[in-house]
Protein backbone atom coordinates (compact mmCIF):
# COMPACT_ATOMS: atom_id res chain seq x y z
CA UNK A 1 0.00 0.00 0.00
CA UNK A 2 2.63 2.51 0.77
CA UNK A 3 4.67 1.70 -2.42
CA UNK A 4 1.40 2.27 -4.52
CA UNK A 5 0.61 5.14 -2.56
CA UNK A 6 4.20 6.55 -3.70
CA UNK A 7 3.67 5.28 -7.18
CA UNK A 8 0.43 6.87 -7.43
CA UNK A 9 1.86 10.42 -6.12
CA UNK A 10 4.59 10.21 -8.86
CA UNK A 11 2.74 9.83 -11.39
CA UNK A 12 0.84 12.63 -11.01
CA UNK A 13 2.74 15.67 -9.25
CA UNK A 14 5.29 17.78 -11.49
CA UNK A 15 8.74 16.86 -12.43
CA UNK A 16 10.62 20.51 -12.30
CA UNK A 17 13.88 22.28 -14.09
CA UNK A 18 14.88 24.75 -11.49
CA UNK A 19 17.63 27.42 -11.58
CA UNK A 20 19.79 28.19 -8.51
CA UNK A 21 21.64 31.82 -8.09
CA UNK A 22 24.57 29.66 -9.49
CA UNK A 23 23.05 29.52 -12.40
CA UNK A 24 22.37 25.87 -12.42
CA UNK A 25 19.58 23.64 -13.43
CA UNK A 26 18.63 21.21 -10.86
CA UNK A 27 15.76 18.96 -11.62
CA UNK A 28 13.49 17.88 -8.41
CA UNK A 29 9.83 16.80 -7.63
CA UNK A 30 7.61 20.01 -6.69
CA UNK A 31 7.38 17.70 -3.18
CA UNK A 32 9.96 15.64 -1.32
CA UNK A 33 8.74 11.98 -1.91
CA UNK A 34 10.25 10.43 1.19
CA UNK A 35 8.29 13.53 3.17
CA UNK A 36 5.19 12.10 1.83
CA UNK A 37 6.07 8.70 2.07
CA UNK A 38 6.26 9.42 6.07
CA UNK A 39 3.15 10.97 6.46
CA UNK A 40 1.46 7.80 4.71
CA UNK A 41 2.95 5.19 7.02
CA UNK A 42 2.22 7.47 9.74
CA UNK A 43 -0.99 7.56 8.48
CA UNK A 44 -1.48 3.49 8.45
CA UNK A 45 0.35 2.96 11.70
CA UNK A 46 -1.19 5.43 13.80
CA UNK A 47 -4.85 5.14 11.93
CA UNK A 48 -8.04 3.90 13.41
CA UNK A 49 -8.75 0.58 12.65
CA UNK A 50 -12.10 0.37 14.38
CA UNK A 51 -13.18 2.85 11.24
CA UNK A 52 -14.31 1.28 8.14
CA UNK A 53 -12.42 4.37 6.25
CA UNK A 54 -9.25 4.32 4.25
CA UNK A 55 -6.10 6.36 4.30
CA UNK A 56 -6.65 8.32 1.48
CA UNK A 57 -4.07 10.52 -0.80
CA UNK A 58 -5.90 13.86 -2.67
CA UNK A 59 -3.47 15.71 -4.97
CA UNK A 60 -4.97 19.15 -5.78
CA UNK A 61 -3.27 21.67 -8.09
CA UNK A 62 -0.92 23.55 -5.16
CA UNK A 63 -1.38 20.86 -2.27
CA UNK A 64 -1.37 17.10 -1.53
CA UNK A 65 -4.04 16.05 1.45
CA UNK A 66 -3.02 12.79 3.57
CA UNK A 67 -6.19 11.85 5.46
CA UNK A 68 -6.39 8.61 7.72
CA UNK A 69 -9.28 7.68 10.23
CA UNK A 70 -8.86 8.66 13.82
CA UNK A 71 -6.20 11.04 15.63
CA UNK A 72 -3.28 11.27 16.95
CA UNK A 73 -2.56 9.02 20.33
CA UNK A 74 -3.35 10.42 23.49
CA UNK A 75 -0.42 12.54 24.69
CA UNK A 76 0.81 13.02 21.43
CA UNK A 77 1.00 15.66 18.75
CA UNK A 78 2.86 17.56 15.80
CA UNK A 79 5.43 19.35 18.10
CA UNK A 80 5.64 16.76 20.53
CA UNK A 81 5.72 13.47 18.23
CA UNK A 82 6.68 10.73 20.80
CA UNK A 83 6.44 7.05 19.76
CA UNK A 84 3.62 5.74 21.09
CA UNK A 85 1.91 3.95 17.68
CA UNK A 86 -1.46 2.43 18.02
CA UNK A 87 -0.53 -0.48 16.05
CA UNK A 88 2.29 -1.79 17.67
CA UNK A 89 2.45 -4.64 15.91
CA UNK A 90 2.44 -2.88 12.03
CA UNK A 91 4.96 -0.32 13.88
CA UNK A 92 7.51 -3.06 14.54
CA UNK A 93 6.70 -4.42 11.52
CA UNK A 94 7.41 -1.19 9.33
CA UNK A 95 10.80 -0.85 11.17
CA UNK A 96 12.14 -4.47 10.09
CA UNK A 97 11.07 -3.89 6.58
CA UNK A 98 13.05 -0.75 6.66
CA UNK A 99 10.39 1.53 5.97
CA UNK A 100 10.79 3.40 9.60
CA UNK A 101 14.16 4.40 9.85
CA UNK A 102 13.98 5.51 13.40
CA UNK A 103 10.83 5.27 16.07
CA UNK A 104 9.50 8.63 16.62
CA UNK A 105 10.98 10.74 13.75
CA UNK A 106 8.87 10.56 11.03
CA UNK A 107 7.53 14.14 11.67
CA UNK A 108 11.00 15.71 12.64
CA UNK A 109 12.11 14.18 9.20
CA UNK A 110 9.09 15.47 6.98
CA UNK A 111 9.85 18.78 8.07
CA UNK A 112 13.43 18.68 7.04
CA UNK A 113 12.55 17.09 3.77
CA UNK A 114 10.21 19.98 3.07
CA UNK A 115 12.78 22.51 4.18
CA UNK A 116 15.73 21.03 2.04
CA UNK A 117 13.01 20.80 -0.94
CA UNK A 118 12.24 24.55 -0.58
CA UNK A 119 8.81 23.19 0.60
CA UNK A 120 6.95 24.68 3.95
CA UNK A 121 6.77 22.24 6.63
CA UNK A 122 3.32 19.98 6.32
CA UNK A 123 0.48 21.43 8.74
CA UNK A 124 -1.41 19.36 10.24
CA UNK A 125 -5.47 19.40 10.96
CA UNK A 126 -6.65 17.01 13.95
CA UNK A 127 -9.84 15.84 15.18
CA UNK A 128 -11.76 12.86 16.61
CA UNK A 129 -12.73 11.49 13.49
CA UNK A 130 -9.76 12.09 11.21
CA UNK A 131 -5.96 13.46 10.96
CA UNK A 132 -5.51 15.54 7.62
CA UNK A 133 -1.42 16.37 6.73
CA UNK A 134 -1.29 18.91 4.40
CA UNK A 135 1.77 19.61 1.77
CA UNK A 136 1.86 22.62 0.26
CA UNK A 137 3.14 22.49 -3.27
CA UNK A 138 6.34 24.91 -4.29
CA UNK A 139 5.17 25.78 -7.57
CA UNK A 140 2.80 28.33 -7.72
CA UNK A 141 -0.14 27.67 -10.10
CA UNK A 142 -0.82 30.42 -12.82
CA UNK A 143 -4.23 32.05 -13.31
CA UNK A 144 -4.22 32.19 -16.88
CA UNK A 145 -7.69 34.46 -16.43
CA UNK A 146 -5.31 36.96 -14.81
CA UNK A 147 -2.70 36.49 -17.58
CA UNK A 148 -5.41 36.72 -20.48
CA UNK A 149 -6.74 40.66 -18.82
CA UNK A 150 -2.95 41.82 -19.49
CA UNK A 151 -2.14 39.99 -23.17
CA UNK A 152 -4.19 39.06 -25.87
CA UNK A 153 -3.31 35.52 -26.42
CA UNK A 154 -4.55 33.23 -29.24
CA UNK A 155 -4.98 29.50 -27.81
CA UNK A 156 -1.79 27.76 -29.39
CA UNK A 157 -0.07 30.32 -26.74
CA UNK A 158 -2.56 29.48 -23.83
CA UNK A 159 -1.59 25.69 -24.81
CA UNK A 160 2.17 26.63 -24.48
CA UNK A 161 1.93 28.50 -21.08
CA UNK A 162 0.11 25.44 -19.57
CA UNK A 163 2.40 22.59 -21.17
CA UNK A 164 5.41 24.90 -19.41
CA UNK A 165 3.66 25.56 -16.34
CA UNK A 166 2.96 21.08 -16.26
CA UNK A 167 6.53 20.76 -17.61
CA UNK A 168 8.41 22.97 -17.00
CA UNK A 169 9.99 24.11 -20.08
CA UNK A 170 9.25 23.72 -23.81
CA UNK A 171 11.60 23.91 -27.07
CA UNK A 172 10.00 25.19 -30.24
CA UNK A 173 10.34 21.15 -31.52
CA UNK A 174 7.70 20.46 -29.29
CA UNK A 175 5.63 23.34 -29.25
CA UNK A 176 5.09 22.47 -33.42
CA UNK A 177 3.93 19.09 -32.06
CA UNK A 178 1.94 20.18 -29.65
CA UNK A 179 -0.30 22.88 -31.74
CA UNK A 180 0.51 21.27 -35.29
CA UNK A 181 1.91 24.42 -36.66
CA UNK A 182 4.98 25.25 -39.10
CA UNK A 183 8.44 26.39 -37.43
CA UNK A 184 7.55 29.92 -39.08
CA UNK A 185 4.45 30.62 -37.00
CA UNK A 186 5.50 28.45 -33.76
CA UNK A 187 8.45 31.18 -33.71
CA UNK A 188 6.06 33.81 -33.84
CA UNK A 189 3.90 32.73 -31.52
CA UNK A 190 7.04 31.98 -28.86
CA UNK A 191 8.86 35.45 -29.85
CA UNK A 192 5.57 37.11 -29.03
CA UNK A 193 4.91 35.58 -25.22
CA UNK A 194 8.50 36.41 -25.07
CA UNK A 195 7.92 40.23 -25.54
CA UNK A 196 5.56 40.31 -23.37
CA UNK A 197 7.54 38.82 -21.16
CA UNK A 198 5.35 35.76 -20.06
CA UNK A 199 8.14 33.88 -21.32
CA UNK A 200 12.04 33.79 -21.21
CA UNK A 201 14.90 31.63 -23.43
CA UNK A 202 17.51 29.89 -21.74
CA UNK A 203 20.46 27.84 -23.31
CA UNK A 204 21.89 28.25 -26.31
CA UNK A 205 20.37 28.32 -30.17
CA UNK A 206 20.47 24.88 -30.89
CA UNK A 207 19.30 23.37 -27.52
CA UNK A 208 18.00 26.19 -25.04
CA UNK A 209 14.48 26.47 -24.34
CA UNK A 210 11.82 28.64 -22.72
CA UNK A 211 10.37 28.84 -19.38
CA UNK A 212 8.21 30.95 -17.78
CA UNK A 213 9.16 34.52 -16.82
CA UNK A 214 10.06 35.45 -13.19
CA UNK A 215 6.64 37.46 -13.67
CA UNK A 216 4.51 35.42 -14.69
CA UNK A 217 5.59 32.90 -11.38
CA UNK A 218 4.35 35.76 -9.42
CA UNK A 219 0.83 35.36 -10.45
CA UNK A 220 -0.67 32.54 -7.65
CA UNK A 221 -4.14 31.12 -8.06
CA UNK A 222 -5.40 30.10 -4.56
CA UNK A 223 -8.89 29.37 -5.85
CA UNK A 224 -8.26 25.49 -6.74
CA UNK A 225 -10.52 23.81 -4.28
CA UNK A 226 -11.46 20.11 -6.07
CA UNK A 227 -8.54 17.51 -6.12
CA UNK A 228 -7.30 16.87 -9.60
CA UNK A 229 -6.19 12.70 -8.48
CA UNK A 230 -7.35 10.73 -5.58
CA UNK A 231 -6.44 7.44 -4.42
Amino acid sequence: MVLEAENFIKRNIRYMGLRTDKFQRIDKYEYPLKALREAIINGLIHRDYQSMADVRVFIYDERIEIVSPGSFPEGVSPEEPIHKPVNSILSNYMYDIGLIERYGSGIYLENELCRMNGNEKPMYNLGDIETKVIFKSQVRTISMDVIEEKHELNERQKKAIRYIAEKGKITTKEYIALVNIPIITAKRDLLDLKSKKIVRFEGSAKTGYYVLDDTVNDTVNDTVNDPIKHN
